[in-house]
């Protein structure tokens, strides 16, 4: 506490001492000076206690951070992926279940991403009902849209409409 105190005590006198010093000086040459040189006095001031920092103190004093609260960046990347490869498969699902609306049909679907960097659609399971005529073209879109191969696509109709 004593160390801030001084410091931020420097800090006042030194801008109690230039402020004045610009104020009385009436000569613009002799001012552009005085305010140069008490600009940089009180930037010295300021900085000052960074000069002093020992940067192998702050290395070690997050590193204990990190043992104290076991900071594991892995768990977090994980923990991204993780809500990435969620939302692909839940906009997949939605994206499936709205163009199956558009061709008549009322479907659920149920997608399975894979792993790794970029999660994307692998399986896909549609339970409800489809018109006939209109089966083909859902499947030709899974495989377009979503690069989901027809032995990845599990279709569960019922009361499919001719």
């Amino acid at each position: 506490m004593e160390g801030i105190r001084n410091y931020l005590v420097s800090v006042v006198a030194v801008c109690m001492i230039t402020v004045p010093a610009m104020v009385f000086v009436r000569k613009e040459s002799l001012q552009k000076t005085v305010k140069l040189i008490g600009g940089v006095l009180i930037l010295l001031v300021v900085i000052r206690p960074l000069l002093h920092i020992d940067m192998n103190d702050i290395a070690e004093t997050l590193k204990h951070f990190t043992q104290k609260y076991e900071f594991d960046a892995s768990a977090v990347e994980e923990n991204a992926q993780s809500k990435i490869a969620e939302c692909v498969k839940e906009t997949s699902q939605q994206v499936i279940e709205e163009k199956a609306a558009e061709l008549g049909g009322i479907l659920q679907a149920e997608v399975e991403v894979s792993d790794g960097d970029l999660p994307a659609p692998i399986h896909v399971k549609l339970t409800g009902s489809m018109p006939v005529n209109r089966i083909g073209e859902m499947k030709e879109y899974l495989v377009t849209a979503f690069q989901i191969p027809l032995e990845e696509q599990e279709w569960n109709l019922y009361g499919s409409v001719e």
